[in-house]
């Protein structure tokens, strides 16, 4: 994500659903209507202009601009038919595939070797973020550290 008004990278994060239906949360929750969303730095630092003044107040955090400032777009992305092969790029180890065997998240051995493949794009990414900037308090990996959909 992009503040396009600072010309400043906040954010780098990934999906497991498609991107528009991940816009739309996005958007919703930057309303600030959930005390989930009042407690994300994100959307409290760049909340929505429909959001009423007592919600934005509420917030965890002070604005730095608002949710139409923000741009986002995909860094890294492959098509579906390709993972194969990608996955053919990274060592699967005995370890590692145990590991996601035995994790109790509701996907396919083969989703979850695509969402490990997800979070390192999106850790690389992270690390390229100003500290200073990074409005993210999602502490990534969430499939496999068990935050995934909470």
């Amino acid at each position: 994500m992009k503040d396009t008004i600072r010309n400043i990278n906040i954010r780098a994060g990934s999906t497991a659903s498609s991107f528009v239906n991940r816009l739309v949360e996005h958007k919703k929750a930057s309303y600030l209507k959930t005390n989930m969303a009042k407690q994300s730095v994100m959307y409290s630092s760049y909340p929505n202009d429909g959001a009423s003044g007592k919600d934005k107040s509420e917030g965890c955090c002070d604005a730095k601009g608002n949710w139409l400032q923000v741009k986002i777009s995909m860094a890294v992305g492959w098509e579906k038919d390709k993972s194969e092969e990608l996955k053919k790029l990274f060592v699967w180890d005995e370890t590692t595939m145990k590991g996601l065997e035995r994790n109790k998240a509701n996907f396919s051995l083969e989703k979850k070797q695509e969402r490990m493949m997800v979070y390192l794009f999106e850790t690389a990414l992270h690390l390229c973020l100003s500290p200073s900037n990074n409005i993210s308090s999602n502490p990534g990996f969430e499939l496999f550290n068990g935050s995934f959909g909470r």
